[in-house]
């Protein structure tokens, strides 16, 4: 990849969309990339529709990037919609990733690259953690630290 671009939310407005920017950013930074282009898709939270306009403001921008790395898999899904319509092909043009394992990354075509990030796992050990509190089987301020790998999910959109 020689240039990149991350679509996401307006500055600080979308936290854990902050913090996967600044990921992308160190990340291009680690590996000796250009400076990756920020494209803004307006306040959180950013949707498919958002991707998709986004994409249409900034197409001129787009065309010299290599890659897009988007916010959330709608919001990739919702760039890849407009990206199509504009021509491009995904990925010999651009290629194109998500994040978060949404339904929609694999329906998609073509099939979204993504993070999958244990969203249900997440919610389930949450679940468990909550109900071992109110069941008394859990001290009110007991520290609990669990751990679940993210997973790159290779698609082909990229």
């Amino acid at each position: 990849m020689n240039n990149g671009g991350f679509l996401g939310a307006t500055g600080d407005t979308d936290k854990r969309g902050a913090k996967r920017r600044k990921g992308v950013l160190e990340a291009a930074q680690r590996h000796g990339l250009p400076d990756v282009v920020l494209i803004d898709g307006g306040p959180a939270p950013v949707s498919m529709s958002n991707g998709a306009s986004a994409v249409r403001a900034q197409i001129e921008s787009i065309r010299e990037l290599d890659a897009l790395v988007c916010v959330s898999d709608p919001v990739a899904f919702g760039a890849i919609m407009a990206l199509q319509r504009m021509g491009l092909d995904i990925p010999g043009d651009i290629a194109v990733t998500g994040f978060g394992a949404f339904e929609i990354a694999s329906i998609s075509n073509p099939s979204l690259t993504t993070v999958n990030v244990w969203a249900d796992q997440i919610g389930e050990r949450t679940g468990k953690l909550i109900e071992a509190l109110l069941n008394g089987e859990l001290a009110s301020r007991a520290n609990v630290m669990t751990t679940l790998e993210s997973v790159l999910v290779q698609g082909d959109s990229t």
